[in-house]
């Protein structure tokens, strides 16, 4: 079993482990746009996913690209199909919708073939 089997096995094992805490999201990522007569017409792909919402520390509080209301989201790259990018958006069960700010991949490379998990900065419209 190679080492991006093994990570991806451990983050799998985590989610079973945070049980509730996980909850079930509706991921979108936008796949293109088109721009006719005045008007853009957004394509997004939906995925449905679990989610780890965490809040940021006081100490990474502290970088002022975090704002107080900004969440981590952890995602398992098994999960998802495409690579994450700025813009993307989460829907809760709340109805929430919350933006990726920030992409970071977790993982044994900086290949995202090879991701275990997505960190995502996610932040909700005030």
């Amino acid at each position: 079993m190679g080492l991006t089997t093994t990570l991806r096995a451990a983050v799998a094992t985590a989610f079973t482990a945070v049980g509730d805490l996980a909850e079930t999201v509706t991921y979108s990522h936008r796949t293109g746009a088109t721009y006719a007569n005045g008007t853009v017409t957004t394509t997004t792909e939906d995925t449905e996913l679990s989610a780890l919402f965490v809040e940021y520390s006081s100490r990474e509080k502290q970088d002022a690209a975090i704002l107080p209301n900004d969440r981590r989201a952890i995602i398992q790259a098994a999960e998802l199909d495409v690579q994450p990018v700025v813009d993307d958006t989460l829907v809760r069960a709340s109805g929430e919708t919350w933006t990726v700010i920030a992409v970071t991949m977790l993982g044994t490379h900086d290949d995202p073939a090879d991701a275990a998990a997505w960190d995502l900065q996610v932040r909700i419209p005030a």
